[in-house]
């Protein structure tokens, strides 16, 4: 028994450790108190000042990278102490640097593209100006042209948002009818959140320049969204910037005559739908995957295609060859006919010299206002070389003698003035007086016939021949005019 207590007390040790109550405290804060930990949800900006809270979109919180730094350089000195007297000091110096490190850390406040009280505002415009007609939204508006207001009134709104699953009366909205806020300023941006979007319009609508849509920005906020934009519903669009999704269906004229200064898009979806586009002004293409289109030097080729010599002698062009001669010298106009033209060989080589000019442009840069006009004056300059011949053709002179011949100008004052016409089987003169006239009706008829199927004529071969048939009917009906015998 002794022996097993001598044996359990050898057991016994004594612990040689001293107590450290500040290094442990100081240990414990590290753990806590890593960068990792205290910067969690913090974005870390190369800035050399520390950024004011409105620059900083909402809910945001970023720090300076040298901020940062100079934690990181107080924590590694923290962990580096390993004495108890020193520890107490070391702890108070890191707890510093945690708050020097939390006081670098700011809290955006500023709105984001589309604030709080821009949806408050909107909701409330949405409301009181807009009504749901059949799952269309359009303005409350009176006047055939929309641009009279309910109550006369022109609100004023920086940003109207169409939010996703809007509502009216109960139904969903999917069809924006956005042409009733033309002309106007009052609303000065336009954002559309809505996953499935239509811009149509509600009825008959006035398009032309003078209803044209003047905004700062048209954004459909959904990327992915589906946007179906019908025929010219945003022909006569101003605007600063247009951004649209990837899925696009664009009706004919959608942007027709429009002016957009910036358009940001998908390239794919830009180059798909690159026609209805060009018919457009638009000054820059950024593309949403990278890069920029070229976009007035697209719509110049385009233009140049539309405005070739040889586009210019198709059928009714303004050099057809059916009434368009082409000379090194002009003939007297008198000596062919109207409605025919001469112009000189010389004329049509200016045009196309200025169109080879401006073909030969590759450069995006290098195309300007001042090309587009260069061509539209070349082609107006064409135009006005033209010359008409002022000779008359058969079928004019067809139907100046119509003109002289026909039914009412006979009876006002020509060979039936003061003729009686009669309805009747044949005539018999001895039965009315002398010096009164009359005429059958059938005869009158008959004339009449043949002097509308003369004025059917437009052939010019044809015209010689019918104006003889028309002289012929005229000759033939003055025969049928019986003078009375009755004394």
């Amino acid at each position: 028994l002794q022996n097993a207590i001598d044996t359990l007390k050898s057991k016994i040790v004594e612990g040689i450790k001293v107590s450290t109550p500040n290094l442990d405290a100081l240990r414990e804060l590290i753990k806590n108190s890593s960068v990792d930990t205290l910067l969690a949800g913090v974005e870390v900006l190369n800035i050399p000042n520390k950024p004011a809270a409105d620059t900083i979109e909402k809910g945001k919180k970023v720090i300076r990278l040298s901020a940062k730094t100079t934690y990181e350089s107080a924590l590694n000195t923290a962990k580096a102490v390993n004495e108890e007297s020193k520890a107490l000091a070391a702890k108070q110096t890191l707890q510093n640097a945690i708050d020097a490190l939390k006081a670098e850390i700011v809290t955006g406040t500023k709105e984001g593209l589309i604030s709080t009280k821009d949806r408050e505002d909107s909701d409330k415009f949405i409301t009181e100006y807009m009504r749901n007609s059949g799952q269309v939204l359009t303005i409350k508006a009176s006047g055939k042209d929309y641009f009279d207001y309910l109550n006369g009134e022109h609100p004023t709104l920086p940003k109207l948002v169409f939010k996703n699953n809007l509502t009216m009366g109960g139904q969903e909205i999917n069809k924006i009818d956005i042409l009733r806020f033309r002309k106007t300023t009052f609303i000065e941006s336009i954002y559309i959140e809505m996953e499935n979007v239509i811009l149509g319009r509600l009825g008959p609508a006035y398009i032309s320049s003078k209803s044209s849509l003047n905004l700062k920005k048209l954004v459909i906020m959904n990327p992915k969204a589906t946007l179906t934009i019908e025929d010219n519903n945003l022909s006569y669009l101003n605007v600063d910037e247009l951004v649209l999704p990837e899925n696009i269906t664009l009706g004919d004229g959608a942007f027709e005559n429009s002016n957009i200064k910036k358009l940001v898009i998908k390239k794919s979806t830009y180059e798909a739908n690159k026609l209805e586009f060009l018919k457009a002004k638009i000054d820059v293409v950024e593309f949403t995957d990278g890069g920029f289109g070229t976009p007035k030097l697209d719509r110049l080729k385009s233009i140049l295609l539309e405005n070739t010599i040889a586009k210019f002698k198709i059928k009714d062009g303004i050099l057809d060859p059916e009434t368009v001669t082409i000379k090194d010298a002009l003939d007297d106009p008198s000596t062919y006919n109207k409605k025919t033209f001469q112009i000189l060989k010389s004329e049509v080589d200016k045009y196309e010299a200025v169109w080879n000019e401006l073909n030969k442009i590759s450069d995006e840069s290098k195309v300007q206002d001042a090309e587009f006009k260069k061509l539209e004056d070349a082609k107006a300059a064409l135009e006005v070389a033209r010359k008409e011949g002022t000779k008359k053709t058969n079928v004019d002179l067809l139907n100046e003698y119509l003109k002289t011949v026909r039914k009412y100008a006979l009876i006002s004052s020509g060979i039936l003035k003061d003729v009686e016409i009669v309805d009747a089987a044949s005539l018999d003169p001895t039965t009315y007086n002398k010096g009164t006239f009359k005429v059958l009706k059938k005869d009158v008829d008959e004339y009449e016939k043949a002097w509308k199927k003369a004025k059917s004529i437009s052939d010019e071969d044809k015209a010689i021949q019918a104006k003889k048939d028309a002289e012929n009917a005229y000759a033939l009906l003055k025969t049928k005019i019986v003078e009375g015998q009755k004394v």
